[in-house]
């Protein structure tokens, strides 16, 4: 579905439950002649972005997951039914920090041994 901006004409795509494309205004527009309307945007924008596969989690030191994770947990989900292993923790903080803690986990562990994921613009989960 593709729709343009009332104001600056510039094309909006995406999902028709949007705010934004249900308006039919783009985002810096709808911050600029509606900061209300952004505030309730930008709350809906702050969902964890980060995640750690669960089952990898259970393997570290309790110490190491305690630290680490633990402050930060979020909601528990499954990304892949057919998957045992896919059951994932979302880090609910901001995505400063839990790029900080992706990268200290990093540090020890590699992409194998320690999954983690990043959610994508269209709610999927990829591996980093």
């Amino acid at each position: 579905m593709k729709v343009a901006c009332a104001w600056c004409k510039c094309h909006i795509s995406g999902d028709p439950d949007d705010p934004v494309v249900s308006h039919g205004i783009c985002k810096p527009c709808v911050k600029l002649h509606f900061p209300e309307l952004a505030d309730e945007m930008e709350s809906d924008d702050e969902l964890p972005r980060y995640a750690v596969n669960l089952a990898d989690l259970m393997r570290m030191p309790p110490l190491c997951a305690t630290f680490l994770i633990g402050s930060v947990r979020g909601e528990v989900s499954n990304i892949d039914k057919r998957k045992v292993d896919a059951t994932i923790v979302e880090l609910a903080c901001d995505a400063e920090r839990a790029e900080a803690i992706v990268a200290v986990i990093r540090v020890r562990y590699n992409r194998n041994e320690l999954r983690c994921y990043k959610r994508g613009r269209r709610g999927g989960w990829k591996r980093i």
